[in-house]
């Protein structure tokens, strides 16, 4: 099983997408500028053999991803799959911390770990993941708390699970020779 790991943050200032109005009524997002944020650690997994996928979200209010949650995300990846699981991941620090890699080298019977290379994000699957729920859950939200942003991401949990769309980001991430149509 092969997980591709990464983390992303939302804010309550909305993602300006793209968005359509009758004639000269230009659409206009009022929001309070507020700089509240969450942070998100998740991973898709791909066993190639099988050709099933599966997406695994943790959320975590108030801040940014530390080693604690680094650690309840990888026990949350052990428990979601009973095989051995080479991880994925970018090179932030959180995931260089000493209790990181300490649960590491605890877990070497299940987990392997591969860093990316720097600035790579378009290796790395979950990035077309996090871009389709900003540009199609969060575009041109907005909201007063990060709570109810956060919200609209566990309510479309299951959609950002569909097994096409996981495909799709294996696909994008170049890391198959099949097509979207052979999917």
């Amino acid at each position: 099983m092969i997980a591709f790991s990464d983390e992303t943050g939302v804010e309550l200032t909305p993602n300006a997408c793209r968005t359509w109005a009758p004639v000269g009524q230009t659409p206009v997002l009022r929001h309070t500028y507020k700089r509240e944020k969450s942070s998100v650690i998740g991973a898709i997994t791909w066993d190639p053999v099988a050709d099933d996928c599966d997406c695994l979200i943790h959320i975590h209010d108030h801040g940014v991803i530390a080693s604690d949650q680094v650690i309840v995300f990888l026990n949350g990846l052990h428990e979601m799959t009973d095989r051995p699981v080479v991880l994925i991941w970018d090179n932030i620090t959180t995931h260089h911390s000493k209790i990181v890699k300490e649960y590491i080298a605890a877990n070497s019977d299940w987990l392997t770990v591969v860093n990316l290379p720097s600035y790579s994000p378009d290796l790395n699957p979950i990035e077309f993941l996090w871009s389709v729920w900003k540009r199609t859950y969060l575009a041109n939200v907005c909201k007063n708390k990060i709570e109810q942003v956060t919200d609209i991401l566990i309510e479309n949990q299951a959609a950002l699970s569909d097994q096409d769309l996981l495909k799709g980001c294996i696909i994008g991430a170049g890391l198959t020779d099949r097509t979207e149509s052979e999917i």
